[in-house]
């Protein structure tokens, strides 16, 4: 499955009709899926180092 970060802002908009909710909501899916990348990259990069076997 992919991710669309588009679609949960779209469907952010659509669910609130406040302009201030609708920024909140912008402002959590950002942060979520900024904090998810940065998460993900440093699982990534500490994993790769250590199930590599010499030969």
């Amino acid at each position: 499955m992919r991710y669309r970060l588009h679609d949960d802002l779209f469907v952010g908009q659509l669910a609130f009709e406040d302009q201030a909710m609708q920024d909140r909501a912008k402002i959590g899916i950002l942060t979520g899926s900024s904090l998810s990348g940065i998460a993900g990259y440093i699982v990534l990069r500490f994993s790769s180092r250590r199930s590599r076997i010499p030969m």
